[in-house]
């Protein structure tokens, strides 16, 4: 975590140019593993955070801190919005992807890259 974050605090763009394919995995790799943690301590020092203060918001030093309130709609039952004129059609993407997968051709799909980075294991580290 502390290589990841020297990295991330004195990083200069220019490097990257200058890294080998090597490195510049083993970069990805841990900045995608450490994505995963710093959001995991950012929600969780959130959730801390509204538990110092009653009310809307409050004042700590520098940083006025607000108790914001984002609506969650994983539970509304779908004929009770489709009542409301609440619903709308959307692409099946697990439908045309199995399609495309099949060999159709669909009209409108394009794709991005991006690299996946897994780090193989030497057979003795195993052992």
């Amino acid at each position: 975590m502390k290589k990841v974050f020297d990295f991330i605090t004195n990083f200069d763009p220019a490097i990257l140019g200058e890294m080998t394919p090597e490195e510049l995995a083993e970069v990805y790799r841990l900045l995608s593993d450490t994505m995963g943690i710093i959001e995991a301590i950012k929600r969780e020092s959130g959730q801390v955070l509204l538990t110092k203060f009653e009310g809307d918001g409050k004042v700590f030093g520098q940083y006025a801190v607000n108790r914001a309130k984002m609506p969650n709609y994983s539970k509304v039952d779908m004929e009770k919005a489709r009542e409301f004129g609440a619903t709308k059609e959307v692409l099946d993407t697990t439908l045309i992807g199995n399609l495309i997968k099949k060999g159709a051709k669909i009209d409108g799909v394009t794709y991005s890259f991006y690299p996946r980075v897994t780090k193989i294991e030497d057979k003795e580290e195993k052992k």
